[in-house]
C-alpha cells in the first residue's frame, strides 16, 4: 500500500513537473512567435512611413513638373497663334531667350519614388499587408514607366523633324548665347523670329511638338491625381496603426 502511495505521489509530482515543462515551452513559444508579429509588423510600418514620405516628395516634383510642362505648351501656343495675331505679342517674346524655349525645351523628368524600388528590389513588398496598397503601387510604377515612353517618344520626334530647322533656318549660335554667355555675339547675325514663327513648315514643326507635349501633360496629370490618391490611402492605413 505504502508503495502504491508513493508511486502515486511520484505520478503527480512527475506529471505536474511534465505539465509545466509543456506550458513553459507553449509559453515561449508564444511570446517567441508574439515577438515576431511585432516585428514584422513594426517594419510594415517602417515601410508604409517611408512609402508616404517619398511619396509626398514625388507630389511636389510632380507639381513642379507639371507648371513647367504648362508654361512651355502656353509658349507653343503663343508661337502659333502669332501667325493670325500678326505683331500683336510681346516684344520679349521674340528674344533669344523665349525662343530657345519654344524650339528646344522639353522637360524630361519624371517622378521618382526610391522607397518602393527598394522594397522591391529586397522583395519585401509582401510585408504590406493591404491589399490595395500594394496594387496601387504596381499601378503607379506602371504609369510612371507609360509617362517616360511617353516624353520618349516626344524626344525622339524632337530631334528627328524639329531638330533639323536649328541647321538651316536661323542662327543658332546666337540662340544659345542665353545658356552660354562667353559667347561673343558682335558680329552674329540676330534671329527674325516674328519671320520664322510665320514660315508654314516651321508652324507645323511645332504644331507637332504641341500635340506631343499635350499628350505628356495628360500623362502626368493623371501621375499627380494617381499618387494624391495613393497619399491619401497611406494615410488612412497608417493612422489606423495609431488608434
Amino acid at each position: 500500500m505504502r508503495v502504491f502511495k508513493h508511486l502515486r505521489s511520484d505520478w503527480f509530482r512527475y506529471g505536474f513537473e511534465t505539465l509545466a515543462v509543456v506550458v513553459g515551452i507553449m509559453v515561449a513559444f508564444a511570446l517567441e512567435n508574439w515577438r515576431d508579429v511585432q516585428k514584422v509588423k513594426k517594419e510594415e510600418h517602417e515601410i508604409l512611413v517611408d512609402l508616404l514620405n517619398d511619396l509626398r516628395d514625388a507630389k511636389q516634383q510632380s507639381a513642379l513638373l507639371i507648371d513647367v510642362e504648362m508654361i512651355s505648351r502656353d509658349r507653343l501656343v503663343s508661337a502659333l497663334n502669332q501667325y493670325s495675331r500678326g505683331d500683336s505679342l510681346p516684344r520679349e517674346f521674340y528674344s533669344d531667350s523665349i525662343m530657345y524655349e519654344v524650339l528646344w525645351s522639353l522637360e524630361m523628368e519624371v517622378p521618382i519614388i526610391n522607397s518602393y524600388s527598394d522594397i522591391k528590389n529586397t522583395g519585401k513588398t509582401g510585408l504590406i499587408t493591404n491589399e490595395q496598397i500594394r496594387q496601387r503601387f504596381t499601378n503607379l510604377e506602371a504609369s510612371i514607366y507609360n509617362l517616360r515612353n511617353q516624353a520618349d517618344d516626344r524626344l525622339k520626334v524632337h530631334q528627328l523633324r524639329i531638330d533639323g530647322i536649328a541647321v538651316h533656318d536661323y542662327n543658332y549660335v546666337r540662340m544659345i548665347s542665353v545658356r552660354n554667355p562667353e559667347f561673343q555675339l558682335n558680329n552674329e547675325e540676330p534671329n527674325d523670329y516674328r519671320k520664322l514663327l510665320s514660315d508654314k513648315r516651321i508652324r507645323n514643326l511645332i504644331g507637332i511638338k504641341l500635340n506631343l507635349s499635350n499628350g505628356v501633360l495628360e500623362y502626368r496629370i493623371a501621375l499627380d491625381t494617381e499618387i494624391d490618391s495613393l497619399i491619401d490611402l497611406l494615410e488612412t492605413e497608417i493612422n489606423t496603426w495609431h488608434q
